[in-house]
């Protein structure tokens, strides 16, 4: 419960700084911080896959994540690691090793 409400006072924050309305009166926890650990091979499919919506719907947002630049939000500790095996990939479902 804590990991969720943090990352959502994540989402509050980014939707605020975008302009978006966002209730954080809904969010189940005072806002603290959290810690997520996500591998980098996640984040690396999840970079893909958003590159390839991109490339479809908003070619100069594309162009933004060519950056080598690319930072990973505070919430997330990157560890070592491939994509997760819960993920479910155009090739199937996604096995550890």
């Amino acid at each position: 419960m804590a990991s969720i409400s943090s990352y959502l006072w994540g989402v509050g924050e980014e939707a605020s700084a975008r302009g978006y309305n966002f209730d954080s009166g809904k969010i189940a926890m005072r806002k603290r911080r959290v810690s997520i650990s996500v591998t980098a091979g996640q984040l690396e499919y999840e970079l893909e896959h958003l590159r390839r919506k991109l490339r479809m719907r908003d070619r100069a947002k594309l162009r933004e994540l060519r950056s080598p630049d690319i930072r990973t939000h505070p919430i997330f500790r990157v560890v070592e690691g491939g994509v997760e095996s819960w993920e479910i990939t155009r090739q199937g479902i996604t096995r550890p090793g």
